[in-house]
Formats: structure tokens, C-alpha cells, sequence
């Protein structure tokens, strides 16, 4: 299970140069995210991805051009992680097509249990 937690994004501050009409929304609440194996979680959270989780987390609305600048990644796989993530909610775009994340906070729990015997 994925869970994020609370808002980063404040609405229409101005802050990082967001203004009233390109301020994204905050989302409600908390979001999950659930996947129906571990192999499953792999291969929508990959190594890369909770990188560029990590990396945009305090950068603020950023293009996938600077996205891209970050070593090792070229604006085509970032612009396909970035789809992803959006994809999955972890991420949103301002008006402006800049991409951000939302959320405080990010928490992945993995259980791991035994089969019950047949």
C-alpha cells in the first residue's frame, strides 16, 4: 500500500511564482494506493521514479526540461516517469505544465505474509 498524507501545496499564495489562476488544486485528503503484489509496486515505483519523487519533492513546480538536467536522465524517460507518476496521482501539473508534488508525505507499506497452506 501507498499512502500520502496531507497537502504541501497551498492554493493561490503566490508562492513559487504560482498566482490565483495557475494554482493547483490541494488535494482533499489522504490518497492510497493499493497494488496486488510486491512485483506490482516494482514495476509502478521503480528505483527511477522514487528518485524523481525525491528529487521534484523540493524543487516545487519544475518543467521536465529541468526535470531532465538531473544526471543520468533525458527528457524522454523523464517525460515518461513523469506520465507515470501522474498517472498514479503522486503528481500533479499546473496550468503552466509544470510538475509537482502535492503531498507532505509519502509512505509505502509492504507486507510480506505466508501463504496459508492448502
Amino acid at each position: 500500500m501507498l499512502r500520502t498524507r496531507g497537502s504541501a501545496v497551498p492554493i493561490g499564495d503566490g508562492i513559487n511564482g504560482w498566482d490565483g489562476a495557475n494554482a493547483p488544486s490541494r488535494p482533499k485528503s489522504d490518497y492510497y494506493l493499493n497494488f496486488s503484489s510486491a512485483e506490482h509496486l516494482a514495476r509502478e515505483l521503480t528505483p527511477a521514479r522514487l528518485k524523481l519523487l525525491e528529487v521534484l519533492k523540493p524543487l516545487g513546480p519544475v518543467s521536465i526540461e529541468g526535470l531532465a538536467k538531473q544526471p543520468g536522465r533525458t527528457p524522454a524517460l523523464v517525460q515518461t516517469d513523469t506520465a507515470k507518476l501522474l498517472d498514479l496521482g503522486l503528481v500533479e501539473q499546473d496550468t503552466a505544465g509544470r510538475v509537482f508534488v502535492p503531498w507532505e508525505e509519502i509512505e509505502i507499506d509492504a507486507r510480506l505474509t505466508r501463504a496459508a497452506a492448502a
